[in-house]
């Protein structure tokens, strides 16, 4: 359980009333120390598809700060988890587009200029802010050093494609 909420009733209530009460739970998985943590696109699934799921979009909105809190909660237990001088290696999908868009050729277009996709990517966080998958990454490097970012291009489906981030940071 990456959200520390299976063993709540969160899941089975969804009152937005109650969404403070959700903060304190944290993630109850014993791990060892480690050298290396290689983290693949977690932060957009953490509760967001649940919740797209039975929520209407309007509904859904007051569910946002939570996310980040569980957000939060994943980074602070993987750091946990990294030895000294440990390294950790995150992949975090920050932007999708379908085959119809025009970012959609030009991303496709680039996929090998890493100075290209870095502009692109700040220019849509300029425009539009940050998203999940990009706090993640953001979060994690306010208390991680980054060492080393890469963008990758993700074919997801024959019409989807997303912008793949990848921070390398360490202790």
């Amino acid at each position: 359980d990456l959200t520390g909420l299976d063993t709540t009733d969160f899941f089975s209530k969804l009152e937005a009333s109650d969404i403070e009460s959700y903060y304190d739970f944290d993630i109850k998985i014993e791990l060892e120390l480690y050298d290396v943590i290689v983290v693949l696109p977690i932060y957009t699934q953490l509760l967001l598809p649940q919740l797209m799921s039975k929520l209407d979009y309007d509904a859904l909105q007051p569910f946002l700060p939570l996310i980040q809190n569980r957000i939060e909660v994943l980074n602070h237990f993987l750091r946990s988890h990294l030895k000294n001088k440990g390294q950790m290696i995150l992949f975090s999908d920050v932007i999708e587009y379908q085959k119809a868009q025009e970012e959609y050729n030009y991303l496709k277009a680039h996929q090998s200029h890493l100075m290209i996709l870095e502009d692109f990517y700040e220019s849509y966080l300029n425009t539009y802010g940050y998203g999940l998958g990009s706090y993640g990454l953001y979060e994690m490097s306010q208390h991680l050093k980054v060492i080393k970012e890469d963008f990758l291009i993700w074919s997801f489906s024959n019409d989807r494609l997303m912008l793949i981030k990848v921070d390398m940071v360490r202790t």
